[in-house]
């Protein structure tokens, strides 16, 4: 259901999410999307989720859900992109962020991988547009 407000411009929103139960809450919410972009550090979700990072990637095929991904040049090869499902490209280590974030529908999520994880869901149609496009920038500049 599209949400208005008073001004009939689509309704924004924010959540924040804790925990791994969170997180796995807002993965099954990304798999409702035919593809979604993403960027981040190798490592830290996988190690975190771990049996749920695997379930996911079991997820997104079974829906055909389609992905890109920009990690650090670090992550290439490992376990982590040997079995994700997604189209993988990489930037120099250097400018690796420390957290991972996504664009799917007209959401953008945040999330770091503290002790604890933590994430804030952004709803608004104006700040996926402005992530893809940053995306794109960077996806057209990230080695395959």
């Amino acid at each position: 259901i599209k949400m208005y407000d008073e001004y009939g411009q689509p309704a924004e929103d924010a959540a924040m999410y804790r925990g791994k139960k969170g997180i796995k809450s807002i993965l099954s919410d990304m798999l409702r999307f035919p593809d979604y972009v993403a960027m981040g550090p190798h490592g830290p979700f996988f190690e975190t989720m771990k049996h749920d990072f695997i379930s996911f990637q079991k997820r997104k095929i079974e829906r055909g859900v389609k992905p890109r991904v920009i990690l650090d040049e670090s992550g290439r090869g490992t376990t982590e992109v040997q079995i994700g499902v997604a189209e993988f490209r990489f930037i120099p280590d250097k400018y690796a962020p420390f957290t991972h974030s996504f664009a799917y529908g007209d959401q953008v999520a945040y999330v770091t991988w503290a002790q604890v994880p933590i994430a804030t869901v952004i709803t608004s149609e104006l700040a996926a547009k402005s992530y893809r496009n940053s995306f794109e920038l960077l996806w057209k500049n990230a080695k395959p």
